[in-house]
């Protein structure tokens, strides 16, 4: 549990980082290292969300500048470990989009270990009438067994909160 943790916690900080870097770096070389630090997270044919057109301009980066006070750091609101059939230990972490003040489930993240080491192997996003919909990965018809619940803050929407007291 404590490595699916440490890299979904990793994930989320170079995730910001190079959501800030595509605002403001005016040297692509740098935008994309940052971009690849996040893409070595993925698995299953998975690809970051960070991206911009090219060239980009001074409109660009002045657009930015608004688009930095409106983002941060996505909220992880609990990690639930499961004995996969075929996947083995996975972990489903339940995480808030990267807009400024967002406290609310909007995807899993599902990180199991791989034959290149841990992966985000899968992601749903809310469907807001409390299911998941699946958006790449793997598609998991079954999460297994559930072994362990690590929580970390609770989410502020009513149907949220009520599922994350639920176990």
């Amino acid at each position: 549990m404590e490595d699916s943790i440490n890299f979904i916690q990793a994930f989320i900080g170079k995730e910001y980082e190079a959501l800030v870097a595509q605002w403001t770096e005016h040297d692509d070389s740098i935008f994309e290292e940052k971009r690849n630090e996040v893409r070595q997270f993925y698995g299953a044919y998975l690809t970051p969300e960070v991206n911009r057109p090219e060239p980009v301009d001074n409109k660009w980066f002045k657009k930015g500048k608004k688009y930095l006070d409106m983002i941060q750091p996505r909220a992880l609101f609990q990690v639930k470990q499961y004995e996969h059939p075929t996947l083995g230990n996975l972990y489903r972490c339940y995480v808030s989009t990267t807009q400024r003040d967002d406290n609310n489930y909007f995807s899993c993240l599902y990180v199991a270990n791989t034959e290149q080491g841990i992966k985000i192997v899968a992601q749903y996003n809310t469907d807001f009438e409390g299911g998941w919909n699946w958006r790449g990965g793997v598609k998991l018809d079954t999460l297994g067994k559930l072994i362990e619940v690590r929580k970390f803050q609770a989410p502020t929407d009513p149907e949220n909160l009520k599922d994350y007291e639920a176990e």
